[in-house]
């Protein structure tokens, strides 16, 4: 046997080690447990082959050939989970396939290892010697034994589709290293085909094992040059150390998997550790993180949640703005979550110093137009981005004093001020600046987001009763909405934007009341639930 065709089996039973070893030593990653089942029958498979190259007689070949069945028929069920497991099946669902699948193919394992006894796989065994010298074995499969080879085409062609799905369904970013485990497929799956096709003298006797190899070449390359089998590809795709905000990237089970330098001086003063211990920072931080913001329900805030820190390093109580929010690969299912933390603790100073400064309404509780005017010119020279205002009052107001007395107005007033006030976000600034005229100041907010928030107040005033002591009584609000970008123009004012908003509330009414319209009066709509709210005669 020539050193070449030596070295070439020996490279293949190595590399498929390798890989094995790799894979086996992440097994925390879900789908490195199916690429670790799929470079363990591998691994038989080149192990076996060679084996039965030396080998010498028919005895000894049937015996080694025997063994690589284990391999021939695992390897395709283990790349098709591995491709499943790869491009987001659920845990559970790949439990349940590969118990199917695992027990079909021990079937031909068990037949082809008691051929013997009745010859229902093969038809007949001889040696076959090659052009490069090497003897191998020539098999002729009866038609049981063809069907089950069969199948494992299948298999392996299942597998190299929903791989090649899940590439073209991907980010862009990601698609080099999908494409590493595309081409790890394709290789044995193309060359196994050419060796059906054209039989055992197909690429001079070079077992399938060698293509197998290459395919752990490739995989190899993706590893150690495209972070394969990792989910930082991922976070890096979102989260950027050149930003202020800090991001720290989670798994499924809450381990910390990547977080940036804005995160880390965050979290630091909070920790034990300095910044370049990152494995023990990641470690600590897991803790940290549980203790901290595990109760946060990710995804479900929009505004994000207000948590204090108190162990500042003596730097007294730290503010954090953070949104929970979960990550998602491309075909929706979910590998891990992201943290955004956002340092609001001048920011909270501030509006805690001007809400003990602020003039508060008597009657609602609210911030009067003094207050409001302060706090608008605080927030948006600290947050110069989108904002929006609006301006609402409740429909036929001085019908409801002349109809039911001033008294009952006041508890409309109260209770449209409780109704709004619970649905608005924390840091909303929310004022009455007269009669039954009220303001709502939305930083940090786009237009899409506003336009819900705007939707749901009205519903939340006309779509119920109010309760006073002459019985219950109807009311609706009209409004109209404004967006304010400071970062656009920095002269934007107070004034002039309840202009523009109340130009918009004149129109609501015009309209026919219980609706929002937007300032420039392309977007305003009708609530759906306006038959069933009307305002009282």
């Amino acid at each position: 046997m020539s050193f070449p065709f030596v070295f070439i089996n020996l490279a293949s039973i190595a590399l498929l080690g390798l890989m094995f070893i790799f894979a086996f030593g992440r097994r925390e990653v879900a789908s490195t447990r199916s690429l670790c089942a799929l470079m363990f029958f591998g691994l038989a498979w080149a192990t076996g082959s060679f084996a039965e190259l030396l080998a010498h007689g028919l005895a000894g070949k049937i015996f080694w050939r025997d063994f690589t069945q284990v391999g021939v028929f695992f390897v395709p069920p283990a790349a098709l989970l591995f491709a499943l497991s790869y491009s987001g099946l659920p845990p559970k669902r790949i439990r349940t396939t590969a118990r199917i699948l695992y027990s079909f193919q021990s079937i031909p394992v068990i037949l082809i290892a008691t051929d013997e006894l009745h010859h229902f796989v093969r038809a007949s065994c001889e040696i076959y010697y090659g052009p490069m010298g090497s003897a191998t074995l020539a098999v002729k499969t009866t038609t049981l034994g063809t069907i089950f080879v069969s199948i494992n085409f299948l298999l392996m062609a299942a597998a190299l589709v929903v791989i090649l799905l899940f590439f073209f369904r991907v980010a862009s970013a990601m698609r080099s290293q999908i494409g590493a485990v595309v081409l790890g497929i394709a290789v044995p799956v193309v060359f196994a085909a050419f060796r059906v096709g054209f039989g055992e003298s197909f690429a001079f006797g070079v077992p399938i094992s060698c293509a197998f190899a290459l395919g752990c070449a490739l995989l190899l390359y993706g590893v150690y040059k495209l972070d394969f089998l990792s989910l930082e590809p991922i976070a890096r795709d979102q989260a950027f150390d050149v930003i202020d905000e800090g991001i720290v990237i989670r798994s499924r089970d809450g381990k910390v998997v990547d977080i940036n330098r804005a995160a880390r001086r965050m979290l630091a003063p909070h920790l034990t550790l300095s910044d370049a211990e990152n494995s023990s920072l990641k470690s600590e931080a897991d803790a940290f993180l549980k203790e901290n913001l595990d109760t946060l329900p990710g995804g479900t805030e929009p505004g994000g949640v207000d948590i204090s820190l108190g162990k500042g390093g003596g730097k007294g109580l730290r503010y954090f703005n953070v949104k929970a929010n979960w990550l998602d690969n491309a075909v929706g299912t979910r590998i891990g979550s992201v943290l955004v933390l956002r340092d609001i603790t001048r920011e909270v100073q501030l509006v805690e110093h001007l809400k003990r400064r602020a003039q508060r309404d008597g009657l609602t509780g609210l911030y009067n137009r003094e207050a409001l005017a302060e706090l608008f010119e605080s927030l948006a020279q600290l947050r110069q981005g989108p904002a929006c205002l609006f301006i609402f009052d409740i429909d036929d107001f001085k019908a409801i004093n002349d109809t039911y007395g001033h008294l009952a107005g006041d508890a409309i007033l109260r209770a449209v001020c409780d109704r709004c006030g619970a649905a608005i976000r924390k840091d909303d600034i929310f004022s009455r600046i007269g009669g039954d005229e009220f303001v709502v100041f939305l930083p940090d907010i786009d237009r899409a987001s506003a336009e819900d928030l705007a939707r749901r107040l009205v519903k939340i005033v006309g779509g119920r009763e109010f309760v006073a002591d002459d019985g219950a009584i109807r009311a609706t609000i009209s409004l109209g909405a404004a967006m304010v970008d400071r970062s656009v123009d920095v002269e934007a004012s107070l004034n002039e934007a309840i202009a523009r908003a109340d130009k918009a509330l004149y129109q609501a009414k015009s309209e026919g009341k219980n609706r929002f319209v937007w300032e420039d009066l392309s977007d305003g709509r009708p609530a759906d639930f306006r038959d069933k709210a009307q305002a009282p005669k």
